[in-house]
């Protein structure tokens, strides 16, 4: 998709980014090691592979995660993120995540997020929600929100909240609401 791969393309060259887009097939490895996009064991192959397992310094770019990923400064994923994901600075996936994602910035989903998402800044999962939010200033839901958001700010869900939102500014629910909501002033 076009926001995946934007963010994959500032951390890559036209060669590499050819190389994702043209090789069809899906690799798998239990491990991953990397510095940067492309500069680790997965080598021109990073956009193909899923890995159980990713250890990146500073950032790491792949087609999948199955368990586990840290990296020092940023995650982004083609495609689904199941298990954990940590980021200094900031998590990207073009799929669904089943599980929790955790960064110091952002945290954003294309897909469903089924699961835990914390950020110091901004969450956002383009489809539906069930699990919970935690973000220091927004967290947006662009479908249904099934759980719990609670942002420093804002809390938003462009569908139906089942659950709770709590924020210290405003919630907001374009559909309606079948829960609860608390916020310091709307």
């Amino acid at each position: 998709n076009a926001a995946e791969q934007s963010a994959g393309s500032i951390f890559t060259s036209a060669q590499q980014q050819a190389n994702t887009n043209n090789i069809k097939d899906t690799l798998y490895r239990e491990w991953q090691f990397g510095i940067l996009p492309f500069i680790g064991t997965n080598g021109q192959l990073s956009g193909n592979v899923i890995n159980d397992y990713s250890l990146n310094l500073f950032g790491g770019y792949s087609l999948g995660n199955r368990k586990l990923e840290i990296s020092g400064l940023f995650n982004v994923t083609r495609g689904d993120v199941t298990g954990a994901q940590f980021a200094g600075f900031f998590n990207v996936s073009g799929g669904n995540l089943n599980g929790a994602q955790f960064s110091g910035f952002t945290n954003t989903i294309r897909g469903n997020v089924t699961g835990l998402q914390m950020a110091g800044f901004v969450n956002l999962a383009w489809g539906n929600l069930e699990g919970a939010q935690f973000a220091g200033f927004v967290n947006t839901v662009r479908g249904k929100s099934n759980g719990a958001q609670f942002a420093g700010f804002v809390n938003t869900c462009i569908d139906t909240v089942i659950g709770f939102q709590g924020a210290g500014f405003v919630n907001f629910s374009n559909k309606f609401t079948h829960g609860a909501q608390l916020a310091g002033f709307a």
